[in-house]
C-alpha cells in the first residue's frame, strides 16, 4: 500500500504514538481539521492556535471596516491555495483542490463589515469561532473554513512534521523547502516565508496532521447542525420580547401552505435577521464540547478502519486470490478482466464486508467520493490501467447501458454496485461506478510503486 508509513519506512505504531494520522499518498482521505477541536482541547498549544486564528479574522474585520481593500490586498490577506501536502480533503483523484480564491475573498470581506461586524465582540458565546462565518454567510462554506484553518496553522503543521522527520525519516527521503505564507507579521501586515526540512515525494513535501485535530463529514459548529436545532435554539432565548419577535418574523416568512423548502428558507432568513441566534447556538455547542471530541474520535477511528486496515486487506485478497495485479492493463478487454477479478472478490468471497464500518453498511448519503480513496489505494498505485486503456474505455462509454438495475449488495455498497445484474458479456455499466477504474493513471515515482 502507499501510506506515509510505507513510503517513508516508518513503523505505523511510531506514527500513532506521535499522534499523527497515517495518510494515504495516493489520494486525499475525507478528513479535515475542525477548529472547534483546537478551542476545546486541553492542550495549551492547540488553544493558542485557535486564539491566533481569531486574531487574524479580527485583523481582517478591522481592515474591512476601516477601508475597502483593493484586489491586491484581497489576494494578499484572503486568498490561499489549498494545503494539499497534508493529503486530506475531498479530491476524487490525487490531492489537489481549489483553495480560496477571489470569490471567497470578496464574500468574506463583505460579510465581515455587515453580517459579522461584531466578530470578536460576542456577548453570549464564550469565545469567537471561525465556523460562525459559514453559518449564514453567502459564499463561505465548510470547505472554505477548513482550508482557511489549515493555512492559518500551517506553521504548526510544518514544525510538527519537521520534528518527526528529524528523528524518524532517513536523510535520503527529506529535502529543505522554502515555504511561503507561513506566519503573518502584524507590523508589516504581510505573510512571511520560512525554511523547513521535510519528507519529500515526487518533488513536493508531505505534511503530517495530529489525529486529534481531525473530524469527518461536518464540523461541530455547522450549518446543518444549526438548521436542525433551530426550534430549540429559538425557544431557548431568555428574553421574552425578543423570542416573540423572532417567532413573529419567522411566521411572516412562510406562505399559507408552506412546504419543507419554505421552512428552510424562513429559518435562514430569520437567522440572518436575528444573528444573536447564532451566538445561542454556538454557546450550546461550546457547552457540549466533550461530545465533539467523542464524535471526532469515532469518525477518525472509522476512517482508519475503512481506509487503512480494510483497504489493505482488500489489496491482500486481490493479490492472494486473483491475478488482479498480474493482468496487464493495456487494452479494454484486459482492463475489464481486472474489474471482473475485483467483482468476484466482492460478490463471491465476502469482499463486500470490507466496505462496512463496524459491521454496518455505509450510509446511503456517503456518495461516490467516499469510496474513491479505497479504490485509488489498490488501483492507481499499481497502475490499474496503462497505455491506451483509459482512452479505449472512454471511447466505449457511450455504448454502456445507463439504466439503473437491481443490485444484491446495494445495501452494503450504495455506490460501488458491482452486483448490479449487468450482462457479463458486455462491459460493466457506469451505474456500477466502474469509471473509477478507467481513469488515466498518475505517474508515481518508483519508490511509491514499490511500496504499493
Amino acid at each position: 500500500m502507499a501510506y506515509f508509513s510505507d513510503i517513508f519506512d516508518v513503523d505505523p505504531q511510531v506514527l500513532d504514538e506521535y499522534g499523527a494520522f497515517n495518510i494515504s499518498l495516493i489520494n486525499d482521505l475525507p478528513l479535515f481539521i475542525d477548529p472547534f477541536l483546537l478551542f476545546n482541547s486541553a492542550d495549551e498549544h492547540y488553544r493558542r492556535l485557535h486564539d491566533r486564528i481569531i486574531q487574524y479574522v479580527k485583523f481582517l474585520r478591522d481592515q474591512s471596516a476601516q477601508r475597502n481593500p483593493d484586489i491586491g490586498l484581497l489576494r494578499a490577506w484572503y486568498c490561499f491555495g489549498e494545503v494539499k501536502q497534508n493529503w486530506l480533503g475531498y479530491s476524487k483523484v490525487g490531492n489537489s483542490g481549489r483553495g480560496l480564491g477571489l470569490d471567497f475573498a470578496r464574500a468574506l470581506n463583505s460579510n465581515l463589515h455587515s453580517v459579522f461586524s461584531d466578530f470578536g465582540a460576542e456577548r453570549i458565546a464564550h469565545s469567537s469561532h471561525l465556523e460562525k462565518l459559514c453559518l449564514v454567510a453567502d459564499g463561505v462554506g465548510r470547505d472554505h473554513v477548513s482550508d482557511f484553518t489549515t493555512n492559518l496553522i500551517k506553521d504548526y503543521l510544518l514544525d510538527y512534521t519537521a520534528t518527526f522527520a528529524a528523528e524518524h525519516i532517513k536523510k535520503a527521503h527529506k529535502s529543505i523547502y522554502a515555504i511561503s505564507r507561513v506566519r503573518f507579521n502584524y507590523e508589516t501586515e504581510s505573510w512571511e516565508s520560512r525554511r523547513y526540512e521535510l519528507p519529500t515525494l515526487a518533488g513536493d513535501y508531505v505534511l503530517l496532521t495530529p489525529s486529534d485535530m481531525l473530524t469527518k463529514d461536518e464540523m461541530w459548529i455547522s450549518k446543518p447542525g444549526l438548521l436542525a436545532s433551530y426550534d430549540e435554539i429559538a425557544a431557548s432565548v431568555p428574553n421574552e420580547q425578543l423570542r416573540s419577535e423572532i417567532n413573529n418574523y419567522f411566521a411572516s416568512q412562510l406562505s399559507r401552505e408552506p412546504r419543507k423548502q419554505d421552512y428552510d428558507r424562513a429559518t435562514y432568513q430569520t437567522l440572518r435577521h436575528f444573528p444573536v441566534l447564532l451566538e445561542y447556538y454556538i454557546r450550546r455547542q461550546e457547552e457540549n464540547g466533550d461530545k465533539a471530541v467523542a464524535i471526532s474520535r469515532e469518525r477518525v477511528s472509522e476512517s482508519i478502519q475503512l481506509f487503512l486496515e480494510q483497504a489493505s486487506e482488500l489489496v491482500r485478497r486481490l493479490q492472494a486470490d486473483t491475478r488482479f495485479y498480474e493482468e496487464p492493463g493495456n487494452t479494454y478487454d484486459q482492463a475489464r478482466r481486472r474489474v471482473m477479478f475485483l467483482k468476484d472478490v466482492i460478490e463471491n468471497k465476502d469482499g463486500y464486508k470490507l466496505f462496512y464500518v463496524n459491521g454496518k453498511p455505509p450510509r446511503p448519503r456517503s456518495g461516490a467520493r467516499r469510496w474513491s480513496p479505497v479504490l485509488q489505494a489498490f488501483g492507481q498505485a499499481r497502475t490499474v490501467l496503462g497505455g491506451r486503456a483509459g482512452e479505449v474505455a472512454r471511447a466505449a462509454a457511450p455504448r454502456l447501458d445507463m439504466r439503473p438495475r437491481p443490485c444484491r449488495v446495494e445495501a452494503a455498497l450504495d455506490v460501488f454496485q458491482l452486483g448490479c445484474g449487468q450482462d457479463r458479456r458486455v462491459s460493466p455499466c457506469r451505474h456500477c461506478q466502474l469509471a473509477l477504474f478507467v481513469q488515466a493513471p498518475r505517474r508515481w515515482p518508483a519508490r511509491l510503486q514499490r511500496a504499493s
